[in-house]
């Protein structure tokens, strides 16, 4: 699925968040806007954190204390299993790797069958001339 965020996590921060030169195009915000969990008050201004909550509230938040992934409801992520980072995305002309926000979740059954360096999402049209 592609879920327009990422989940917590060293392995998933989200960097374009709080890259200055990502948000100086006027009228492209909200390609970026949406991945951010916003708070008022005062943090607002200050550095945005990604909005997890979706893939966490499945899959479980991410414990440094722990160094893994805690309370989920039972669904692990294919790359996180497969330990791949990037599966998804392909360098942007700018030459930066994007957020991957694609995700195949699998429930326990499949957890140990994923192989790692194996998670390739792909999508592809060929329409008629």
């Amino acid at each position: 699925m592609d879920w327009n965020s990422v989940p917590s996590g060293p392995a998933w921060e989200d960097r374009e968040l709080n890259d200055p030169a990502l948000w100086g195009h006027p009228g492209q915000e909200w390609a970026r806007a949406h991945g951010v969990l916003w708070q008022h008050g005062l943090r607002a201004g200050r550095a945005f954190p990604a909005d997890t909550r979706a893939l966490d509230c499945l899959t479980g938040w991410w414990s440094p204390q722990t160094g893994q992934r805690e309370r989920g409801i039972g669904f692990f992520d294919a790359a996180e299993l497969a330990r791949d980072p990037t599966p998804t995305q392909v360098p942007v002309p700018d030459g930066r790797l994007r957020r991957a926000i694609d995700r195949i979740l699998v429930n326990a059954a499949w957890k140990n069958a994923i192989v790692p360096g194996s998670y390739h999402l792909r999508i592809s049209v060929t329409i008629q001339p």
